[in-house]
């Protein structure tokens, strides 16, 4: 698959496949992270049979840089409203 030509438009349809399987790929492991194994082997069949290299799709447990960690606050919704005096239903710090 190489370039698409739609009247006066070019589209390269390698990236525009690596992009919309990236996202999406992306996005269904953030919504249901215990799946992501699937999306692995569909990002490595696409590679296989499309040779299209798409970005791996697991998400870290945790994150290497110092700070708050969003996956531990997601842990401990409940402590974090109290410690940092956040308003969930404003979302605004009190």
């Amino acid at each position: 698959m190489n370039e698409l030509f739609l009247f006066e438009k070019q589209i390269n349809m390698n990236y525009e496949i690596k992009k919309y399987l990236g996202a999406i790929f992306y996005e269904m492991s953030a919504i249901s992270p215990h799946d992501f194994r699937t999306y692995e082997h569909m990002r490595m069949m696409a590679y296989g049979k499309l040779d299209i290299n798409v970005m791996s799709s697991h998400l870290p447990a945790q994150q290497l840089e110092q700070g708050v960690d969003i996956m531990q606050l997601l842990r401990e919704t409940q402590s974090f409203v109290q410690d940092y005096h956040y308003n969930l239903h404003q979302q605004v710090f009190i």
